[in-house]
């Protein structure tokens, strides 16, 4: 009989669990923003109402998710705040989206908080990381699910669809944080903004200048650029479309913004040569790319000679930030005998001085 109560007994135990872990008394955010400003560090997060009803048809969508706020002066402090007045538990292990303001990626306090995400706090890392030049609050806030799709699963289809073509990049957490760390490449992520009728449309690669209408506010395109503690740039679109071509990993530019109709695809990988000398790094990048214009009779070598150009001014303008995206460290550190070497030799101030010539072989020349 004593052993058959210690075998019964564990399962009233287990029967007894906690409420506040059941997932109907969890909090489970889909997206958490983060602004900083005059000090002070705003974190938002955006949760399903598990309590609302299903909407009706034509009726909007948004009171299935609500949006919480505090803030403090670091992550911690706002985190606890929001424990201790959300209605249920806040949980942190499905989101989707991290939301940075440019002004909180630039400042001092980026890295510590993204140390504190990897380090104590139960934040998933494959979590995709944006930027967005208003605030981080705003952006979530105009998040929109496609008609009888949940947003959990319209964010990361929209960003995979914006990556295929080039516009952005996709970093998870995981990712940024180990491209902070690293020895080599430097990390992009990508920019997003809510555009407003008060914007100037002046660039039709930055968001929120982008020259079209639509419900949904939010616009995805370009990136912005890190060294090893914060964000120091921004790519438009069509400079992060080039620099996929740069790092070896797009399949396509739809150059909607040039005077030339055309398509640009990859034919084959490309070629990257390397000389390093104690003083001096020669890079010499070959792509073999296959144009395809819409316009009959246009000139592809004046379209060659015009991406050779832009080209180099996307990797001039990685120089001038102290950046080097495009994936060449790692071939120069194969020229090391060591780490310890690699390191002593200062990649990134190298780069920066580096000879890099930029060669394209199009439609099928070898």
């Amino acid at each position: 009989m004593k052993r058959l109560f210690c075998l019964v007994l564990p399962l009233f135990l287990l029967s007894g669990c906690a409420q506040s872990y059941r997932i109907e008394n969890q909090a489970h955010a889909i997206s958490m923003g983060i602004d900083w400003h005059n000090g002070s560090m705003i974190v938002s997060v955006q949760a399903p109402n598990l309590g609302a009803p299903a909407g009706k048809k034509g009726e909007s969508e948004s009171s299935s998710y609500q949006i919480y706020s505090a803030r403090a002066e670091n992550f911690e402090t706002a985190y606890n705040i929001l424990q201790s007045t959300l209605p249920q538990q806040l949980n942190l292990t499905h989101l989707k989206t991290i939301v940075f303001s440019e002004e909180f990626a630039r400042s001092d306090q980026f890295i510590r908080t993204i140390e504190t995400f990897m380090d104590v706090f139960l934040v998933t890392g494959s979590a995709s990381v944006i930027v967005t030049e208003k605030t981080a609050q705003t952006l979530i806030e105009n998040q929109k699910p496609h008609i009888g799709i949940r947003l959990s699963i319209t964010i990361p289809s929209m960003l995979s669809y914006h990556a295929d073509n080039g516009y952005i990049p996709i970093t998870t957490l995981s990712a940024l944080y180990t491209g902070l760390k690293g020895r080599y490449s430097t990390v992009l992520c990508p920019l997003a903004d809510t555009a407003t009728d008060s914007d100037i449309k002046n660039d039709p690669f930055m968001p929120g200048s982008i020259p079209r209408e639509g419900d949904n506010k939010n616009e995805y395109m370009g990136a912005c650029v890190f060294d090893r503690e914060k964000m120091v740039g921004i790519l438009n679109g069509y400079e992060m479309q080039l620099c996929y071509f740069l790092m070896g990993e797009s399949n396509r530019i739809a150059d909607f913004a040039s005077p030339f109709a055309m398509r640009v695809s990859t034919r084959k990988k490309r070629d990257v040569k390397m000389e390093i000398t104690q003083d001096q790094v020669n890079i010499r990048i070959t792509l073999y790319l296959d144009i395809a214009t819409l316009e009959d009779g246009a000139d592809l070598s004046a379209i060659e000679k015009r991406l050779v150009i832009d080209f180099e001014k996307v990797m001039d303008k990685c120089k001038d930030m102290s950046v080097e995206p495009f994936g060449f460290a790692r071939c120069a550190a194969r020229q090391f005998k060591d780490n310890r070497a690699f390191e002593d030799f200062d990649w990134l101030q190298k780069f920066k001085e580096a000879n890099v010539e930029i060669r394209l072989r199009v439609n099928g020349e070898s």
